[in-house]
């Protein structure tokens, strides 16, 4: 992003008081709950609308991913092997950045799977490690000069018109037609 270089610090350009990533930081600031936003299967076509838009000038932006540690329903609690990865997708026109990444609609092992845009915790995430506290433990995985943008947004469209379940330990069991935050991404990702 900015330049592409892993691990470069960029500051987030969020584009007014009335762009959608303020709104969303502004409604979620000083919550600490770590709920899914509702309707999250519902807005999966507001996904999908997206990234058709991206797919019509993908010069326009830059996608990479990123990792940092889960959040749990049951804060103190550790679990083994929790990670989460996500897409930063910055427009390079306006430097504004939304963030995708799969989730399950429940804080469960198991749920239904959906692709969330700008959800609360991945906000929360992104702007710790921007403004310097990074109390998640973010970090770039994959910087945007090797993501091919047109063909990862096709990936994620197709993702989402197969339907697959979530299973929070996919990566370690992969299960059939099952994904989650981390497995979902790597299937979805299409190198230059």
């Amino acid at each position: 992003m900015n330049g592409s270089h892993i691990g470069m610090r960029v500051k987030i350009t969020y584009k007014g008081e009335n762009s959608e990533l303020a709104k969303e930081l502004k409604r979620t600031k000083g919550n600490e709950d770590v709920t899914l936003p509702e309707n999250l299967l519902e807005k999966e076509d507001e996904v999908v609308e997206f990234l058709t838009k991206i797919r019509q000038n993908p010069q326009d932006y830059g996608i990479s991913v990123f990792q940092r540690k889960a959040l749990t329903a049951y804060p103190g609690k550790k679990i083994k092997y929790a990670s989460h990865r996500l897409y930063a997708i910055e427009n390079r026109k306006t430097d504004e950045v939304y963030i995708l990444s799969f989730n399950g609609t429940k804080l469960s092992l198991y749920s239904e799977g959906a692709w969330g845009l700008n959800t609360n915790t991945d906000i929360k995430s992104m702007d710790s490690y921007y403004n310097g506290n990074n109390k998640y433990d973010m970090s770039v995985c994959l910087g945007s000069k090797s993501i091919d943008v047109d063909r990862t947004a096709e990936s994620i469209i197709n993702s989402i018109n197969s339907s697959k379940s979530y299973y929070a330990l996919d990566h370690i069991v992969n299960k059939i037609n099952m994904e989650n935050c981390n497995t979902a991404l790597w299937s979805t990702l299409r190198l230059n």
